[in-house]
């Protein structure tokens, strides 16, 4: 078994990337569901066919956008897509349910993954740290992304989260806003003298 990766160990590696990767998933997911020209064979698939042409649509949108790009590869073998990041991390890419897992059919292969086993992928110098999942969750009306993570996986649960639906420059732009709206000194009102009977001395002069 590779050595377990840390969440922040992960957040290192990935965060040059990881809004890229972001946002990849989300327009391409958000795009076929939009998009007038499938709308007539969107209704006649079952989610799982969705769940597959998006899982498709990714990740050729992944390679486009990785592809040559040092420190970055990638193996795809018999529907199985994995991409190496900085010699690290793999990444495998899914729909998630509510729980945060992926599901597919029970092979040996699927299983050995689950368990952080990549061994029989015989990927050239593949990465000790761990195979990591990236994964989007679909909007109550199925019409869309509503949230992407990067979990560990080992066994049938997640050894932790990673939510990235908000982008990271997002959060420290909030974050500076806020700190600047909280410190800036409220302006004190000036007060106006006023005669006995006729209002505002300065509405008088």
């Amino acid at each position: 078994m590779p050595h377990p990766i840390t969440k922040s160990e992960a957040q290192d590696v990935l965060s040059p990337y990881i809004d890229d990767i972001r946002s990849l998933i989300t327009e391409t997911i958000n795009g076929y569901y939009s998009a007038f020209e499938h709308s007539s064979l969107r209704v006649k698939l079952s989610r799982r066919s969705h769940a597959s042409i998006c899982h498709d649509l990714v990740v050729n949108a992944i390679i486009e956008r990785f592809e040559g790009v040092k420190g970055f590869g990638h193996l795809r073998r018999r529907g199985l897509f994995l991409l190496s990041v900085q010699g690290r991390i793999l990444l495998r890419f899914n729909m998630f349910d509510q729980n945060l897992m992926s599901h597919g059919i029970e092979t040996k292969q699927l299983v050995s993954l689950r368990y952080q086993d990549v061994s029989q992928l015989e990927f050239e110098d593949y990465p000790p740290d761990g195979l990591l999942h990236v994964g989007y969750c679909l909007n109550a009306l199925e019409t869309g992304v509503e949230h992407v993570y990067v979990t560990y996986r080992f066994g049938k649960i997640n050894v932790w989260e990673w939510e990235l639906t908000q982008t990271q420059q997002t959060v420290v732009d909030q974050i500076q806003f806020t700190t600047q709206t909280n410190t800036k000194p409220a302006a004190k009102r000036m007060p106006k003298l006023k005669t006995k009977n006729v209002g505002d001395i300065s509405e008088t002069l």
